[in-house]
């Protein structure tokens, strides 16, 4: 995977820190406030350590807190890490780079969903209607969590990898991360493989397009588009599914014809943004 050489707007003024040590700083520092949070909701649920086997005997408000928690966990350390080392995120806004990576998202989607529907995989409930509410406050939540994953993961992350990484190396670490980050919570290990792999490979792509594109903002429109439709099919239970179980039909991290539409994402933002022998 060739890729730009480097993050190099990411990089701190003065002496530069390897990227494993603050990352090592940035994971223990995680873990520690991790396992103070998880000790407070025990405590304050009166649940003990054995319930973290068992996802279901978890009061709701519990899992609540601790995915809000862990999610200021993960910023948090990463803010105190990366200030005190010097870097700067590459965030100038650039408009047209965002509106290049939702209207990829978008189109992409819509394709997904036609094809998918074309092979009788999903339908639309009937009687089933989007509240222009429920439209924004979908893209008010979506733009949030791109712009912070982004951040977090294209940015800081992805960052201190190259530092010290090749840049496939650095897009490889930095997408295993990524889809790491998302399974910190208890779970069944039987339903974790196949989405694991999505995530992989989505975490790759959006890491590709931040080196090629010298942006996160690529990034940002099409991470946003994604958690859109996630928040609106999951909140309205807006499709219907028809397929076998091993399709996941409407899933963007486990299904097959999800995992070629990202494919074709990659080939193209590879056209779009070739790679460039020096870093800019």
């Amino acid at each position: 995977m060739s890729e730009s050489p480097a993050v190099a707007s990411a990089e701190p003024a003065g002496p530069q820190v390897a990227g494993r040590v603050r990352l090592l700083q940035y994971f223990g520092l995680v873990v520690l406030s991790l396992a103070v949070w998880v000790a407070l909701l025990l405590a304050a649920f009166g649940k003990g350590p054995a319930v973290l086997l068992h996802a279901g005997r978890l009061p709701g408000t519990a899992i609540v807190l601790y995915g809000t928690g862990l999610y200021v966990i993960l910023l948090g350390a990463a803010a105190w890490v990366w200030t005190r080392d010097g870097g700067r995120i590459p965030f100038v806004f650039s408009g047209p780079k965002l509106f290049e990576g939702l209207a990829v998202g978008g189109v992409s989607l819509a394709v997904l969903l036609g094809v998918q529907a074309a092979l009788g995989w999903i339908s639309m409930r009937t009687g089933t209607r989007l509240a222009p509410v429920e439209v924004l406050s979908a893209a008010a939540v979506a733009m949030a969590f791109a712009v912070s994953e982004e951040i977090l993961f294209r940015g800081f992350i992805l960052g201190l990898l190259a530092r010290d990484l090749p840049p496939g190396a650095a897009i490889v670490a930095s997408a295993a991360i990524f889809a790491l980050a998302h399974f910190l919570h208890p779970l069944d290990l039987r339903s974790v493989a196949l989405p694991f792999i999505g995530l992989l490979c989505a975490g790759a792509v959006l890491a590709s397009m931040r080196l090629r594109s010298r942006s996160l903002w690529p990034g940002v429109g099409l991470h946003a588009s994604w958690v859109w439709y996630i928040t609106v099919t999951g909140q309205t239970r807006l499709l219907a599914l028809h397929a076998p179980a091993w399709t996941q039909a409407g899933s963007l991290a486990a299904n097959p014809l999800a995992l070629a539409a990202l494919g074709l994402i990659y080939l193209w933002f590879r056209r779009r943004y070739p790679a460039r022998s020096s870093s800019a």
